[in-house]
């Protein structure tokens, strides 16, 4: 079974406002985080700025991991650099998946802004598309 993918190719992810749901039928309330991108499960995202270019993220990207969850509430998400330019993340982000580098330049303007997986790099030879 093939899963989907997305690509996100050049521009900027501002933090935005993120708000838990409300819960239902004697239910708890929902919990809000990453104001940037939120990881659901092991997804990756490929992230690939164009030459000459900087792609920033400027809000916290999270996933269930670090945001305290754990058995079916888990996942390790993951950014994965795969364009010329360069990606610059600056906020104190919590994902715990790692980042994969296959191409471009990678900026990290806060201490967390790797969130707390590992910097992977991949040689020419192991490319895919």
């Amino acid at each position: 079974m093939a899963g989907a993918s997305l690509t996100i190719e050049g521009g900027n992810l501002a933090a935005g406002s993120v708000t838990g749901g409300l819960g239902g039928g004697g239910a708890g309330n929902g919990d809000a985080f990453g104001d940037g991108l939120f990881l659901q499960g092991n997804e990756t995202i490929t992230l690939a700025p164009t030459a000459g270019t900087v792609e920033t993220i400027s809000g916290v990207v999270a996933d269930e991991t670090g945001s305290g969850g754990t058995g079916a509430n888990a996942g390790a998400g993951r950014l994965v650099l795969d364009g010329p330019g360069t990606l610059d993340l600056t906020a104190a982000n919590t994902f715990t998946g790692g980042i994969g580098i296959r191409e471009g330049s990678l900026e990290l303007a806060n201490a967390k802004a790797a969130g707390t997986g590992k910097i992977h790099f991949a040689s020419s030879t192991t490319r895919s598309r």
